[in-house]
Parts: C-alpha cells; sequence; structure tokens
C-alpha cells in the first residue's frame, strides 16, 4: 500500500470516527442518499483486485460513491475516496 493509499485510509477512518460528534438531525427516520462522485478509468484491472493474474493487462472502470445518510442521531458522509488511488 504506497503511502497516500494510507494517508487516504486513516483521513477516512477518522472522518468516520468524529461522525457522531455531528448535532442531532431532525428526521423522523433513517434516510440513504447515493452520490455519484464520478469513475475511475483502469488500465490494468489486475494489478489491483487480481492476486492470481487472471485479469492481468485488462482495462476496467470503477465507480467511486458516495453516500450521505441522515439519522435521528445526525448526519455521516460516507465517500470511498477510490478516484485517489
Amino acid at each position: 500500500m504506497s503511502l497516500k493509499n494510507l494517508v487516504g485510509l486513516i483521513g477516512f477512518s477518522l472522518l468516520l470516527g468524529l461522525a457522531p460528534a455531528f448535532a442531532a438531525d431532525n428526521v423522523p427516520e433513517i434516510r440513504l442518499y447515493a452520490i455519484d462522485s464520478g469513475s475511475l478509468d483502469i488500465k490494468d484491472v489486475g494489478s489491483l483486485f487480481s492476486d492470481t493474474g487472471e485479469f492481468a493487462g485488462e482495462p476496467g472502470t470503477m465507480v467511486d460513491p458516495c453516500f450521505l445518510i441522515r439519522h435521528p442521531k445526525g448526519t455521516l458522509i460516507a465517500r470511498s475516496n477510490a478516484c485517489r488511488l
């Protein structure tokens, strides 16, 4: 894992850890919103997702979703940060 990926993972983990600190919303039930944050074109899918070489050299596209979760106890934004690989 590269240093850039490690820093992104730590930052995302910290964001999730701080999520309960947000003020409570006045929503009666849990709501989930899926947001399109773009996509990532990968030249060699096998180098990232296969340790057997099954997809070596094959191109692919990966989505980078973002989710907004509204809960009576607070709001959370969860993002994969896939486009920062």
